[in-house]
């Protein structure tokens, strides 16, 4: 995938991270990927998993939208440098609302705060899957449908990243 720029701001963004997590001395080699960071998300009727993520606040990047939203549903704290803009799509026409993806590529020593999260945001919580979970389906519950459309968009489809 090609690095894409970041859009200037425009009306309203929300930020989804992608969060990919390597074993360690292994960063951004897919053949090594171990899987990813998502968050449980129980505000939905039928609850979903979902990638971390939020609004953007007035005056904030859309970069300092997606470190922000990540600490604060995941108590990690990415480096600005590890993220990858990675594409935005218009969400609603008639009110200007963009989604907007980054990938932020971690090691393994970088998770180990799961064990004792304790989230401020009522009942999110961050967990880890593998790829061969991933793929066999146990992801339950399952991905919101809007999460893995802008996902498919850029071409990233989790089934198979890391075979």
């Amino acid at each position: 995938m090609c690095p894409v720029a970041p859009p200037e701001r425009k009306e309203s963004y929300t930020v989804r991270v992608l969060i990919r997590v390597f074993p360690d001395g292994a960063r951004g080699n897919l053949e090594k990927l171990l899987g990813y960071v998502l968050i449980r998300n129980p505000q939905f009727a039928d609850p979903k998993s979902a990638l971390p993520g939020g609004g953007a606040r007035k005056g904030e990047s859309l970069l300092g939208t997606a470190v922000r939203e990540v600490r604060e549903e995941t108590a990690l704290i990415i480096e600005p440098a590890y993220l990858e803009f990675f594409g935005e799509v218009l969400k609603n026409p008639e009110d200007n609302h963009y989604n907007c993806g980054y990938l932020a590529d971690i090691e393994w020593s970088e998770c180990m705060w799961m064990n004792a999260f304790e989230s401020g945001n009522e009942g999110e919580v961050p967990f880890f899957i593998t790829c061969k979970q991933m793929r066999s389906g146990e992801l339950n519950p399952p991905l919101l449908e809007s999460h893995d459309t802008l996902l498919k968009a850029f071409g990233i489809d989790l089934m198979t990243l890391g075979e």
